[in-house]
């Protein structure tokens, strides 16, 4: 899977590289190019869908690598109670994780934006702002569970033992993968915008 910081744009000390906190108002400035941007989203993405498809994507699949998790939380938390730590800690967002559909409709999108970008058209404009319109609000909320699901794999030891001792290591490399994906989406849909607001 490759150097989890690296992949997940993180430095040793957790601190997301050369990103500073901004308030919800703050403009976002481009510090890559369009190209790289398309380049990295289009990468981690086939490197999810992947492991997704690999991995996760059969039923009897998702059944039985939730149970093994279960079980690393039954033996590393000690506690009877250790459903209920699974369903009210790590069951939203798994399936968020989990749910495929979700990215593929952002990946569509995303390239129905990219195709239109530089068309000047009624067509093209009305095609470009409906695309960003619909999944605005679903990479807004991709980036919050997406920012709990790297604090889950950076600092929840639990669920670190769990996943390395329960799953093999391409199976668990869907969560840091999943962080990754989040992270660049959101990026390239920024510069994406921003190339379009150019145009204007």
């Amino acid at each position: 899977m490759g150097n989890i910081f690296d992949l997940l744009g993180l430095s040793r000390d957790n601190s997301v590289s050369s990103k500073k906190n901004t308030s919800k108002d703050t403009i976002v400035v481009p510090t890559v190019s369009l190209d790289e941007a398309r380049k990295k989203y289009l990468d981690v993405f086939s490197s999810f869908k992947i492991c997704y498809t690999d991995y996760w994507k059969g039923y009897s699949q998702k059944r039985d690598n939730i149970k093994m998790i279960q079980s690393g939380l039954e033996f590393f938390t000690h506690s009877p109670d250790y459903m209920s730590i699974y369903a009210e800690k790590y069951k939203p967002t798994l399936a968020f994780v989990l749910d495929y559909n979700r990215f593929v409709d952002v990946f569509d999108s995303l390239n129905v934006m990219d195709e239109n970008l530089n068309k000047l058209d009624s067509i093209a404009l009305a095609k470009f702002g409906k695309a960003r319109t619909r999944i605005l609000s679903m990479i807004e909320n991709e980036e919050k569970i997406g920012r709990a699901m790297t604090h889950i794999i950076i600092s929840d030891v639990i669920f670190k033992q769990t996943i390395d001792t329960r799953l093999t290591k391409d199976t668990a490399a869907l969560f840091a993968l999943f962080s990754a994906l989040t992270i660049a989406e959101k990026e390239y849909f920024n510069i994406l915008c921003d190339a379009r607001n150019k145009l204007a």
